[in-house]
């Protein structure tokens, strides 16, 4: 089986599938990793992580782009081609920039960059968490941990990354997800606390139940709707969700769906009198359509997940395979290439654009005009 062509980011390989076949012996040189025995300061990975793109703002006037900018919604406003219309239109113009939606849908006086930076910032700190769950203690660490000294370096890897090297004879080496030595407790109690804050009312996120809302309390709540829905379907911790608890994610959806519910039913009560909040705004129906869109496009897609893994080269992977506590390593030392770890792709995100579907259901029965 050949195996899948590298992508150049920065100065490190990032295989596009989750077969990672080398057919060279790791030179280790090209990619600045330190040398034996060099301690690192202040980094969660050997190698340089590129620098994410920055988040330009986008001012686009064509057709569809304009459309967006001037659209009207209501509720029972549009027809079923309208609404359509709309879908594709922030298919093109937010789905694939979600970061320029204020400009792309037009609504200034949200505070939508705002609630986004903080949510983005929430997330990219829970990533950093999750990066060093899954980073394996050093060799020298392991040596002094009961639980560790006697096992391999592959082992120990598979461990905390929990993807097992799968490497046949006649075949390239690939990954599959699995439980070596145990769960790595660290790691699931990273997920199970991104889904416990994201499925339940959390006053940092969402609410499904408070009262006497006002104006700017809802703008909080819509623009933070959406920065959820983006940070979804971007983040490294929420790709794991999706490989590791996917049943998790769908409460995390179902709650999504359920705050949906309760706004639009203050807008509702609004309308007959029962409250003091004076109702969903055009803008805001915008932006949690948007955000429901981009949630559906990002789960329509896989996006690769990433581990530090032993380089799949014959010569590592027989040094990895023996005990920490093997003579070699006591006469020489920790310094074969084995324990300067590589990243690789080594799985997707399973595709689910069936996910995302309630939300756009309930927010197509509220703005939709049907036909009797």
């Amino acid at each position: 089986m050949a195996s899948a062509p590298a992508v150049n980011q920065g100065n490190f390989p990032y295989p596009q599938g989750n077969f990672a076949a080398p057919s060279q012996p790791p030179t280790y040189a090209q990619y600045n990793f330190p040398s034996p025995g060099e301690v690192q300061h202040g980094e969660f990975y050997p190698e340089k992580v590129p620098v994410p793109d920055p988040e330009l703002p986008i001012d686009d006037n064509d057709e569809n782009a304009l459309y967006l900018k001037h659209l009207e919604l209501s509720q029972h406003g549009k027809t079923p081609d309208e609404f359509q219309k709309i879908i594709c239109c922030c298919l093109l113009k937010v789905a694939q920039v979600p970061h320029n939606a204020p400009m792309a849908l037009g609504v200034p006086d949200l505070p939508l960059t705002f609630h986004r930076t903080i949510l983005k910032n929430k997330f990219r700190k829970v990533d950093a968490v999750l990066h060093l769950c899954l980073t394996p203690p050093t060799p020298h660490e392991c040596v002094t941990l009961p639980k560790l000294r006697d096992s391999t370096w592959i082992d120990i890897v598979s461990h905390y990354t929990k993807y097992v090297l799968i490497s046949d004879t006649n075949e390239a080496p690939r990954y599959i997800r699995g439980n070596v030595m145990g769960e790595n407790s660290n790691l699931k109690q990273t997920v199970e606390s991104i889904i416990e804050v994201l499925s339940t009312d959390n006053p940092y996120f969402l609410t499904t139940s408070a009262s006497n809302l006002l104006r700017k309390d809802i703008d909080v709540l819509v623009c933070r709707f959406y920065a959820i829905c983006e940070q979804l379907v971007t983040t490294d911790v929420t790709a794991e969700l999706l490989c590791a608890d996917p049943k998790g994610f769908e409460r995390i959806i179902a709650y999504l769906e359920n705050f949906l519910k309760f706004l639009l039913r203050l807008h509702t009560n609004q309308t007959r009198g029962v409250t003091g909040f004076s109702g969903l705004t055009s803008d805001h129906l915008k932006v949690l359509l948007a955000g429901a869109v981009v949630l559906s496009q990002g789960l329509s897609k896989s996006r690769p997940v990433g581990r530090l893994v032993i380089y799949p080269e014959r010569d590592c992977l027989r040094m990895a395979e023996k005990s920490l506590t093997d003579p070699v390593f006591k006469q020489h030392g920790f310094t074969f290439d084995c324990f300067s770890l590589v990243r690789f792709v080594v799985d997707l995100t399973p595709q689910i654009p069936h996910g995302s579907y309630g939300l756009l259901r309930i927010l197509e029965n509220f703005l939709v005009r049907h036909q009797n």
